[in-house]
């Protein structure tokens, strides 16, 4: 047996009340030698179905509520022999041979660990938003959780650059989000605030924030938040500014800011333009105001990009029917009916039982008939 089975493996989480993920949550775990969760104040049958499976639970209420410091009090229930931790939800499942896979990868200089995860699924239980992840790491004592919200793992003494992460294949070890969309984020945007008082000039954080005043509706703040990241520098953060700069462009439409708009989705595209989102949603405006030419430059723009990097939140139908489904339907509209039925064609072999499609190709066979 090589060293690497020999690896111990600790799951460790937070959790209250979500009784409806506890039983799958620890049977799936159950490929590590311990699992521990530290639970903050359930009302329903959380603990004793955890405690059922196996899993060691203590409860503790974290009062004030931050996520970081729940985070940290959950370490400390992680076992001293244990020499990889893993932090997941109970709304995250691997898929099996998780255990294995990191024991595969992981080397004796290791500290971290890249993985993938799907933060949301289509209506058809395909991924579709994917990210790598980094939340496996050693049991060295040097890593602590920071920021009350979105927090991240952190190294008590190196930079993200200087820590030494491997990364394990998508085909290998996957991690998948189930939420509970019902859950009140109620108070994310008082923690997200505070966040931003303890580090101003945190430009993840800042786009974090603005993000949750959009999905709020207030657009108003949205654009103020956001305009404001605008001045925080220009380097790094490549992503998070170009994912800013498609929710400003999103909150000025609502605003009724067509030009604003048009501005910041096409500065977008300028700063994220190695991934397709930037492209699909400058596409989407065009569409959505009837100029198809432009539409028409801006998918095939997109599709000059050839490969998902899974660097940032981005849906994965960029990558299948949605460029062409969008130059299906600019094609038609300038009364390019042959290029428009070659379009939908492709879209339809990503979604072949799409009723929308399938709709549009029969329109579009009798223009050209």
């Amino acid at each position: 047996m090589s060293i690497a089975k020999e690896l111990k493996i600790c799951v460790y989480t937070i959790t209250k009340n979500e009784e409806q993920f506890a039983k799958k949550w620890a049977e799936n775990m159950s490929e590590a030698d311990y699992t521990v969760v530290l639970d903050t104040g359930s009302t329903d049958k959380t603990v004793e179905i955890l405690k059922a499976e196996g899993v060691t639970v203590e409860v503790k209420p974290i009062i004030p509520w931050r996520f970081d410091v729940a985070r940290n009090e959950s370490m400390k229930l992680i076992p001293e022999d244990v020499d990889i931790c893993v932090c997941t939800d109970l709304d995250e499942l691997f898929e099996p041979g998780w255990a294995d896979a990191i024991r595969k990868h992981w080397k004796s200089d290791t500290e971290k660990l890249k993985y993938l995860f799907s933060w949301s699924h289509d209506e058809d239980g395909n991924s579709k938003v994917q990210i790598w992840y980094e939340k496996i790491h050693d049991n060295t004592g040097n890593w602590y959780w920071a920021m009350p919200i979105h927090e991240a793992i952190t190294h008590k003494t190196k930079r993200l650059d200087e820590v030494i992460t491997e990364i394990v294949p998508g085909e290998e070890m996957h991690l998948h989000h189930y939420p509970d969309l019902s859950k009140s984020r109620g108070n994310y945007l008082e923690l997200m605030e505070l966040a931003l008082q303890e580090e101003p000039e945190n430009i993840t954080q800042h786009w974090y924030y603005g993000r949750e005043l959009f999905f709020h509706q207030r657009y108003e703040d949205a654009v103020n938040q956001f305009e404001r990241l605008k001045t925080l520098g220009n380097g790094g953060f490549q992503y998070q500014r170009a994912g800013a700069l498609v929710f400003l462009g999103h909150s000025y439409f609502n605003l009724g800011n067509i030009q604003g708009a048009e501005i910041n989705y096409i500065l977008s595209t300028l700063i994220g333009n190695d991934v397709r989102d930037p492209y699909i949603q400058l596409a989407h405006f065009y569409y959505s105001q009837n100029r198809w030419y432009a539409c028409i430059d801006t998918c095939l723009k997109a599709l000059e990009i050839d490969k998902m990097k899974v660097e940032w939140y981005e849906n994965s139908h960029n990558y299948k029917e949605l460029p062409h489904d969008y130059l299906s339907i600019a094609y038609y509209n300038i009364g390019d009916f042959v290029r428009s039925l070659e379009q939908i064609n492709i879209a339809l072999a990503y979604s072949p039982a799409d009723k929308r499609l399938l709709s549009n190709k029969e329109i579009t066979l009798k223009a050209i008939e």
